[in-house]
C-alpha cells in the first residue's frame, strides 16, 4: 500500500475504513442474495483491512491508536490516547 505511505496515521486509518464500508456493503449483500461465491472476496475484505487497521500505532509510543477505552473503534482520536502526540 505505497499510497498510503506518505499520509499521516489518522487519515490512513480513516482510508481503510471508508474502504471497508464502501467495498464491505455490496460485497455483504451479494454474498447473502446472488450469489454465495461473494462471500469469499468480503471475509477476505473484512480480515485484510480489520489486521492493517488495527496495527496502526502512535509513531511516537506505538500506542494502538484504534483503541480506546479497551474497545476498537473505527473513529481513531486526534491524538494518541497516551501520549498527546498529534496524529
Amino acid at each position: 500500500m505505497s499510497f498510503l505511505a506518505g499520509l499521516p496515521v489518522r487519515k490512513r486509518f480513516q482510508i481503510i475504513i471508508a474502504g471497508y464500508a464502501a467495498l464491505g456493503l455490496p460485497l455483504g449483500l451479494g454474498a447473502i442474495a446472488p450469489s454465495s461465491l461473494l462471500a469469499i472476496p468480503f471475509l477476505a475484505l473484512m480480515i485484510g483491512s480489520g489486521w492493517y487497521a488495527m496495527n496502526f500505532r502512535c509513531p511516537r509510543c506505538r500506542h494502538p491508536i484504534g483503541k480506546r477505552f479497551g474497545v476498537w473503534t473505527p473513529f481513531p482520536p486526534r491524538q494518541c490516547t497516551v501520549c498527546r502526540c498529534a496524529l
